[in-house]
């Protein structure tokens, strides 16, 4: 039955109220491996484990239990069940908090230069507009819509050339493959045409 008996779970291991087998509450984010009391579920003013609130054990009356861990799974030398060293756990906390903030200050960037690429394209200033897009594309490769915004640079610069071979990446883009027919039929050739002298040429290649 278990110390507060039988309990429904859910398929990812929650009961009703949101707490896994441990007493823990689900999604809740620690702010460090030794302050796990705000997610702790208390029955009868114990948690699962058979700790109060102050974190003295039901039956050793200690901070420790039988096993000779506290109410978060220590033991006096710092040690958990599994034998590894608490340093351990909060290097990887530290680890997965610097790759979210990382992740934040891209996302950050991406919006600025997003809004900056807007801007230079609106004020005409094509090369300006390109270096942002270039930073754009490296973050997110496959945004058809970007590289078709750049071909436009490309071509409002009068590189036609520059501008065809952007075009010819993007094969979802509405926009980009509008512009793409239009500057074909500009340089007075035929996407059909074109797309012959493309294989012709890597034949050639070959």
């Amino acid at each position: 039955m278990g110390l507060f008996g039988r309990k429904k779970y859910d398929e990812d291991g929650y009961d009703k109220d949101g707490y896994d087998k441990d007493g823990f509450k689900k999604d809740g984010e620690m702010d460090s491996v030794d302050d796990l009391s705000k997610y702790r579920k208390y029955e009868n003013g114990y948690d699962v484990l058979g700790f109060d609130n102050e974190g003295s054990h039901k039956i050793t009356r200690t901070k420790f239990d039988e096993d000779g861990y506290d109410r978060d799974g220590w033991n006096i030398s710092g040690i958990d069940k599994n034998g590894m060293d608490r340093s351990h756990y909060e290097k990887k906390r530290l680890d997965v908090k610097e790759k979210e903030e990382e992740k934040r200050r891209k996302a950050e960037l991406w919006e600025t230069k997003a809004k900056e690429f807007a801007h230079y394209q609106e004020e005409e200033k094509w090369e300006d507009a390109i270096k942002c897009a270039n930073i754009l594309l490296e973050q997110t490769p496959d945004r058809e819509d970007i590289m078709g915004q750049k071909a436009w640079c490309y071509y409002n610069l009068g590189l036609h050339e520059e501008a065809l071979k952007i075009y010819e990446k993007c094969k979802t883009d509405e926009t980009a493959l509008n512009a793409k027919s239009i500057l074909l039929e500009e340089m007075g050739r035929t996407e059909e045409l074109d797309d012959r002298n493309y294989a012709d040429r890597k034949e050639f290649n070959e």
